[in-house]
This record gives C-alpha cells, structure tokens and sequence, in this order.
C-alpha cells in the first residue's frame, strides 16, 4: 500500500503547538500570502537546516530568499 510505503521510506513528522504559533507569526506577518502550510514547511525547513525549496509560493517570502533559501523554479 501506499501508505506503508510512505511511512517506511520518510521521515513523518507531526507538528506540536509551539511549531504552529511560530508558523502562525511567520503567516501574520507575510499578511497572509504564504498560506499556514507553506509557513509551517518554512519553520520546519529552518528546524531542519533545509535551505532549497521548488515550492514557487516561497518565492514571496523575501526574508527567506535572502536569508538562504534557494527557491529553484520549475
């Protein structure tokens, strides 16, 4: 099944409360034009040290762009 494939192959990650008022800081401050999803994925990616993304939505997120995240087009 899908689904067992996916939880034996990645890194499943549930968030707790603490990433989610960051993340809702983080989407209060781009005025709601990152959605909370991509602003979760953004403090998940700080979290992880992640610094390369194809999600074009991020591409609105200068802070992050020049920060070090390199946001390659698709």
């Amino acid at each position: 099944m899908v689904y067992d494939s996916i939880m034996d192959n990645c890194t499943v990650f549930t968030p707790e409360k603490q990433l989610y008022d960051e993340a809702m800081q983080t989407y209060l401050k781009y005025d709601g034009t990152l959605s909370l999803t991509d602003t979760v994925s953004l403090e998940l990616m700080k979290i992880f040290n992640i610094h390369e993304s194809f999600d074009s939505d991020l591409r609105e997120s200068h802070e992050y762009t020049k920060g070090g995240l390199n946001v390659f087009r698709q």
